[in-house]
């Protein structure tokens, strides 16, 4: 099984439209693109809330839009759960 990692952080839309994708921005400033598709639009309804994530970073090329690359990486979100 692959090592999980946490991240405390916030959904935060990026690009324009019509081509956004929601990503993780943690606490420390970090951004990370989320992996799959379905995952990226469960969470965007939950925008701007502070969120504890357990995620694997997602080592392969993205099956998602090219432009949706950030510099922290690719996550696979396993859970979460809200903070505050």
């Amino acid at each position: 099984m692959q090592n999980t990692v946490e991240i405390t952080g916030r959904i935060v839309i990026f690009g324009n439209e019509p081509f956004t994708y929601a990503g993780i921005v943690g606490e420390d400033g970090a951004q990370y693109a989320i992996y799959p598709q379905e995952k990226e639009t469960e969470l965007r309804a939950h925008q701007n809330q502070l969120i504890r994530f357990s995620v694997v970073f997602h080592e392969g090329p993205s099956e998602t839009l090219g432009s949706l690359q950030l510099k922290g990486g690719t996550v696979q979100v396993i859970e979460w759960e809200a903070v505050r």
